[in-house]
């Protein structure tokens, strides 16, 4: 079992992954927004994160990608952006460090798909 954490504001973004990673067996955990609390944690073990582009300010998102890919270096992100996201941004967020990306609205087959590319 891994750990996996979600960052989003959009109820819509838990209701997608949740149901197919705690169906898989994963222990999925929350958050409205990368804040300090979640980089200072001494003992993370997520693996993966999701993060959602749109929940947080375009200026902020490298930013906020690097640190975490820095303090928890093993950990996988993949990014999920809406459809008011430009190709700029989504490669913006890859050059900071994500794997891979998922459009909205999630569709299971591409959360799933993700989810076996990963080995989750």
């Amino acid at each position: 079992m891994s750990r996996v954490l979600v960052v989003s504001d959009d109820p819509t973004v838990y209701q997608s992954i949740d149901p197919i990673l705690i169906g898989k067996g994963h222990a999925v955990d929350h958050e409205r927004q990368v804040n300090r609390s979640i980089l200072d944690r001494s003992d993370p073990d997520w693996r993966v994160l999701f993060f959602d582009l749109d929940s947080v300010p375009d200026a902020c998102t490298r930013i906020k990608s690097e640190l975490m890919r820095s303090h928890h270096r093993s950990i996988v992100v993949v990014g999920v952006a809406g459809n008011n996201r430009s190709a700029q941004d989504v490669s913006s967020a890859l050059h900071a460090g994500a794997t891979d990306f998922l459009m909205k609205p999630l569709v299971p087959e591409e959360v799933e798909a993700v989810a076996i590319l990963l080995g989750l």
